[in-house]
């Protein structure tokens, strides 16, 4: 799980009095400076990605110990630097064919490649894929993990600040702010909260309940198919012009089920954008009414 480290100001309460609180407003930084992005995993130094186009081994001195140093164009995590975590993440989990690891991540676009598959089959490293939009729930790190640790990490950015008046947070002090809060926030307790927040370990079915589900019920389509009457055949006699008895039997009725689909549930089309016509001498015009106003 990967998270981008964002520090947060948050306003200082003075007590002035037993009755009255006061709020004390700080200065900070207005620039938004670049995106530094963590990747995380719970009990495995984490790794950190700097939007750089050469590598920096400064910026990496009081990160974390065990942190895996990586930079990319845009300091998001892409194809080539997941394969590069995989690794990492393998060096120190170790997975065996007698002793497998299940990991669990998002579907990010960065996670769905095949040298990531092949990596993973070769090294015994299961992947589960959550479902889209379901991080906030299903994932431990999401739910018992990132949002400590973004808070954390704001308090110990607030203080650096206090600690050094006048300066502004750069790339080479987000290491040693990300190291104050990471190991104020890594621990075992936390990790066994969310796993049985998530209803993972141990084993919960039912922590889920059906308003959780109820998102899903916009997109979900009926599967098509044809299912007969149970009923058996009918006999039904008559008597034809001759007068003789005549038997007829009567099939059971075939029911299909109204089929949905997501063209029907999509929103109309937009009209298509019509090529403004240039005005030329035998061009027609057309004027119109003083009283009236045309909008655009």
């Amino acid at each position: 799980m990967w998270a981008s480290l964002i520090s947060r100001q948050s306003p200082i309460v003075s007590q002035r009095s037993q009755k009255r609180k006061k709020t004390v407003c700080k200065e900070t930084s207005g620039e938004r400076g670049q995106t530094v992005t963590a990747v995380f995993c719970i009990f495995v130094p984490p790794a950190m990605i700097f939007a750089r186009k050469r590598m920096k081994p400064e910026l990496f001195t009081d990160a974390p110990e065990g942190t895996l140093p990586m930079i990319s164009d845009t300091g998001f995590i892409n194809t080539e630097l997941f394969v590069e975590w995989l690794k990492h993440f393998s060096s120190f989990v170790k997975p065996m064919k007698e002793d497998p690891v299940l990991l669990i991540l998002d579907n990010h676009i960065a996670h769905c490649s095949i040298e990531a598959v092949l990596f993973c089959t070769e090294h015994h490293i299961t992947l589960l894929s959550l479902p889209p939009h379901a991080s906030g729930r299903l994932q431990p790190l999401c739910v018992g993990f990132l949002g400590p640790l973004k808070e954390v990490y704001a308090q110990e950015a607030d203080r650096w600040l206090v600690n050094n008046p006048g300066a502004a947070t750069a790339e080479i002090n987000v290491g040693r702010i990300l190291r104050s809060a990471y190991e104020r926030v890594a621990n075992m307790k936390i990790a066994v909260r969310a796993c049985e927040t998530t209803g993972i370990h141990p084993v919960n079915r039912n922590v889920f309940s059906d308003e959780d589900f109820a998102p899903s019920e916009v997109t979900f389509c009926p599967r098509v198919q044809e299912t007969q009457a149970t009923a058996e055949d009918t006999h039904v006699s008559a008597n034809n012009e001759n007068g003789n008895e005549v038997s007829l039997t009567v099939q059971p009725a075939i029911v299909e089920e109204p089929q949905v689909s997501p063209a029907m549930m999509s929103p109309l089309p937009k009209a298509v954008q019509t090529k403004k016509r240039k005005m030329t001498a035998k061009s027609p015009r057309f004027y119109l009414p003083l009283h009236t106003r045309t909008l655009f």
